[in-house]
């Protein structure tokens, strides 16, 4: 029938590639197909870009769905806008951590849930509301080592 396009086939394994872009310096395109990546490059050569895009890594994965998110969760800080998977990070480099934690593996990745943000982000927040106390004097010296506790802590949750 004309005009209809074929449902995505519904399979979890597939490819996970690692794309660069001659218009997009510096950036790379960290995506997942369960057809060739040569095939879902070709689409993605669309008139909004100015040239076609370069493979630069491809690996088969049994649930390409987790890889991905796997790779985009551990390269967070690097991504240029959250709805988009462009990082800033070398292909090599990122082809190299796709190989070894994610190539021919079986990857199970799950974000977060809400229940463990929100507990994250109250814990968070006691620890500034401790920390300022703390460091307006209303809080006495004997709880130096729990603030040195708290700011590691502090400083582990910002860095996720």
């Amino acid at each position: 029938m004309f005009g209809r396009k074929r449902k995505p086939i519904d399979k979890p394994e597939g490819f996970i590639y690692i794309a660069s872009n001659q218009g997009m310096p510096g950036l790379i395109k960290i995506g997942m197909t369960y057809k060739h990546p040569t095939k879902r490059l070709a689409e993605l050569y669309t008139t909004g870009v100015p040239f076609p895009f370069v493979l630069e890594y491809q690996c088969r994965v049994p649930d390409r769905r987790a890889a991905e998110r796997f790779l985009h969760h551990y390269f967070d800080e690097k991504r240029v806008t959250n709805n988009r998977e462009f990082f800033t990070v070398s292909a090599n480099d990122a082809a190299k951590i796709t190989h070894k934690r994610v190539a021919n593996k079986k990857v199970t990745y799950k974000k977060p849930t809400s229940k463990f943000k929100r507990l994250t982000l109250a814990v968070l927040s006691i620890t500034i509301a401790f920390l300022v106390l703390y460091e307006s004097g209303h809080i006495t010296e004997a709880a130096d080592s729990r603030i040195e506790q708290l700011r590691s802590y502090l400083g582990e949750l910002k860095s996720r």
